[in-house]
């Protein structure tokens, strides 16, 4: 069996939703210093990106079932590491090293982790960035939490999805502009117009996800 196929295999029996597979070559050329694989992992060559879906129910009833979207996300985050931890000592006791990229984002920069796993994710197939700047996949939408494994494992690599889950037109949907419950996203003379450091209040002091106060930031 292909080193690819026995981690797909390996990864589905661990409880992984989604699996997709990139070059890291399309990570050093779309990141800034400091967020390319190379620099996590000298001699990384390739990305394994998967997704655990979120339940629908604590999402669907925010922000009165957030103790219960809390409970979700620490779950699926706990899960989440769990499987790559896994997966990091399964690749080196081939012999490849690996490199676990967390899902959480700096402690500097509540709004940037150490790299961009969605668009890691996008490069191996699970999916398109979308209206919101979110990843949309076809078989949940946004609702995925992602993880990503860099490895010096040379594994063939998914091709991205041809067709964008999201219309990226306004007028034909717009439900996530609408639904932005932070209003971090808006529609204003005809352009997509967009604030992250509200949906970082909404999340960090409305969800209480993070601390109040840390580095500049006062939530």
């Amino acid at each position: 069996m292909k080193l690819k196929e026995e981690i797909v295999s390996l990864m589905k029996k661990l409880g992984s939703d989604l699996i997709g597979f990139t070059n890291t070559d399309i990570i050093n050329e779309n990141e800034k210093s400091g967020h390319k694989a190379e620099d996590w992992l000298p001699g990384a060559k390739s990305a394994i990106v998967f997704a655990l879906k979120l339940l629908d129910g604590p999402l669907n009833g925010l922000p009165f079932t957030r103790s219960a979207y809390d409970w979700n996300k620490v779950y699926l985050d706990t899960q989440i590491t769990q499987i790559s931890m896994k997966l990091c000592r399964y690749l080196e006791d081939l012999g490849y090293l690996s490199v676990p990229i967390t899902f959480e984002p700096q402690i500097f920069n509540p709004l940037r982790g150490d790299i961009s796993v969605k668009h890691a994710a996008v490069a191996a197939g699970l999916g398109h960035i979308g209206l919101s700047d979110l990843l949309i996949t076809p078989e949940y939408g946004p609702r995925v939490r992602l993880e990503m494994v860099i490895t010096t494992a040379e594994i063939e690599p998914d091709k991205p999805l041809e067709k964008n889950p999201c219309p990226m037109d306004y007028e034909k949907c717009g439900k996530c502009i609408r639904a932005c419950p932070s209003k971090a996203m808006y529609y204003k003379n005809g352009k997509i117009k967009r604030r992250w450091i509200r949906c970082a209040l909404y999340m960090y002091k409305d969800l209480a996800a993070l601390p109040t106060d840390h580095n500049g930031f006062s939530f």
